[in-house]
């Protein structure tokens, strides 16, 4: 379903990853027809704020923009 990186471990939330995950499965989890996810065994989850995304721009623009903190 997509790659993680190296994860670590949040004194507040426990082991945080960053993942790419396919686009199919985030929307998916926006409509609440995704499965449980998992990596390795490991209960996963997307956060919130990342399932917000507007159809009439392009997702990855999207993504810089909101880095650049223009979004």
């Amino acid at each position: 379903m997509g790659r993680t990186g190296a994860p670590v471990h949040d004194a507040d939330y426990g082991p945080v990853v960053l993942a790419l995950v396919k686009r199919a499965v985030v929307e998916a989890a926006a409509a609440g027809t995704a499965p449980p996810l998992q990596a390795d065994g490991v209960d996963a989850a997307i956060d919130p704020d990342d399932l917000q995304f507007r159809r009439s721009e392009k997702p990855g623009r999207l993504a810089v923009d909101r880095l650049r903190g223009k979004g």
